[in-house]
């Protein structure tokens, strides 16, 4: 292959959060004329602290982007600067975690764009926890809070809860990047108004706003939620998501349930993150510093422009 100056490399990275609807981004952005991105959604290039990166081998995923004006990917677990020694409820070391944005910088330039969307973190640990339920990695029995108090070592893979601490996997990136070069968007805004959130994006690459018929439209939604006995839990009344579960051998042993009193606990645990987005980026409005109701997780039965909406990021 070519000398390493002469490969086409990525100038714009969606880098997060898990859950909060970089499906939806990506399926929108790739259709954009001025944007290419790789046909794998999830290319986790500079996901491993050590791995051993090969340039050339990165850039054949960009080998079709011809005159694009911007080229990348979207790999959420980018924004997730992990660290074993950070104790669950706050009181460990908060030392910033660079590598990531550092590997970022060091192979693709400072100029490099970044795209960063934030959901409510108790609606994305709650999430996150029912997809890796669907995926098979969460048994039926666990609780959404023992992932990381006594199974450590699975919360350290997949984030379920530490994937929420929003403060300190940002500031590595606004500390590397600087604040230009990155756009912060909310899930909120994506469901209230998806068409002026891709404005705000096109805006910020400085391309025109085109194809939006269809933003509304569902991307990849996930297993739908009932209430049961003042717990959340799988709707298996769902013909979509009794579907998701036989098709992936689930079900036989019951489904994972979130109680009450862990959404609260959740919401404090999150409390400083919480705090953190509201003042860092001017967003009391989001009203994140409100505990989520159960009835906030359900998704409506009658198809209307809410469910679509509702669906359309990440459930």
């Amino acid at each position: 292959m070519s000398p390493r100056n002469t490969l086409r490399l990525p100038n714009l990275l969606v880098i997060g959060a898990q859950k909060c609807g970089t499906t939806w981004l990506y399926e929108r952005l790739r259709r954009h004329p001025d944007i290419f991105l790789s046909k794998t959604k999830e290319l986790s290039f500079f996901g491993k602290q050590d791995a051993r990166r090969d340039l050339e081998v990165y850039a054949e995923n960009f080998l079709e982007a011809g005159s694009a004006r911007y080229v990348g990917e979207a790999t959420p677990g980018y924004f997730w600067a992990r660290d074993r020694s950070r104790n669950f409820f706050g009181s460990g070391p908060r030392q910033l975690q660079l590598h990531t944005a550092l590997a970022v910088r060091d192979a693709l330039g400072a100029d490099v764009r970044l795209i960063l969307l934030l959901r409510h973190p108790v609606h994305r640990a709650v999430s996150a926890f029912m997809h890796h339920f669907k995926q098979g990695r969460i048994a039926a029995r666990d609780r959404i809070l023992d992932l990381q108090k006594r199974l450590l070592d699975f919360d350290f893979r997949y984030g379920v809860v530490e994937m929420g601490f929003y403060e300190r996997h940002y500031w590595p990136w606004e500390r590397v990047f600087g604040t230009d070069k990155m756009l912060v968007l909310f899930t909120d805004d994506v469901l209230v108004d998806p068409v002026s959130t891709l404005e705000r994006v096109t805006d910020f690459l400085d391309i025109p706003l085109v194809d939006v018929e269809g933003a509304e439209r569902m991307i990849h939604g996930g297993l739908k939620l009932a209430i049961s006995d003042n717990t959340l839990t799988v709707d298996a009344d769902d013909p979509e998501t009794r579907e998701t579960l036989h098709r992936n051998g689930l079900g036989e042993t019951g489904f994972p349930r979130v109680h009450h009193e862990e959404i609260l606990e959740l919401q404090e645990i999150y409390g400083p993150d919480i705090a953190f987005v509201e003042r860092r980026f001017g967003r009391p409005d989001l009203g994140w510093h409100v505990a989520p109701r159960l009835e906030d997780f359900l998704i409506p039965r009658a198809p209307n422009e809410q469910e679509d909406r509702a669906r359309n990021v990440e459930q």
